[in-house]
């Protein structure tokens, strides 16, 4: 984005430069006005010299040339100039979305905690794995830490990854254990105590 406003400023110097040029012309064409009015030649009529005229009409050319430079560049800058506001556009409206999503993700995460080498029992379906995970739980927090879990305090529990089926791995170690709780105070309080709980868990 920093080169494509570098290119913006720099396609404005030459605008600026051409516009410096094309008044520079006509002031030379005033000079030569001047200069046709000194010399003007009385024959009945007021007339121009051929010679004076000639250079009248290229000074007049060299102008119009400039003043059409000038406005083809002005036309490319705001076409530009267009597409600068629409790429920050999208780079402001990219980056937006990608703070808003990382402080949810922040937002989402401030609140879990994850328990690890807590035994996975394999004849449970899932309504029964989690009751057991959140009796386990409860137990752990407490009876061991001695943190007091009240109803609703625990929002979710979860196991993270996917399962092995049985006899896949006959040392297979158990999932990992994602809690979610209500407020990050009381997650705290629970890894602040974390070594008072024991080292694996098992029925």
């Amino acid at each position: 984005m920093k080169e494509e406003l570098q290119e913006v400023k720099e396609e404005l110097q030459e605008v600026k430069k051409g516009n410096e040029q094309a008044c520079e012309a006509v002031r030379r064409f005033e000079e030569l006005i001047e200069e046709k009015n000194e010399n003007v030649t009385l024959q009945g009529n007021d007339t121009i010299s051929d010679k004076t005229e000639t250079k009248l009409a290229k000074e007049l050319n060299i102008i119009k040339k400039q003043v059409e430079g000038i406005q083809k560049r002005i036309e490319n800058l705001g076409k530009k100039w267009e597409e600068r506001e629409n790429e920050m556009d999208e780079y402001i409206t990219k980056k937006v979305f990608e703070i808003i999503k990382e402080k949810e993700e922040r937002d989402r995460r401030k609140n879990n905690l994850v328990m690890h080498n807590i035994e996975e029992p394999n004849n449970m379906n899932e309504k029964e794995l989690y009751d057991h995970d959140l009796a386990v739980c409860m137990d752990i927090f407490g009876n061991e830490i001695g943190e007091r879990i009240e109803e609703g305090e625990i929002v979710d529990i979860a196991r993270l990854g996917k399962k092995e089926e049985e006899g896949e791995n006959q040392n297979r170690r158990p999932r990992c254990l994602l809690i979610k709780m209500k407020e990050p105070e009381k997650k705290w309080s629970i890894i602040k105590n974390a070594k008072k709980i024991k080292t694996t868990r098992k029925n």
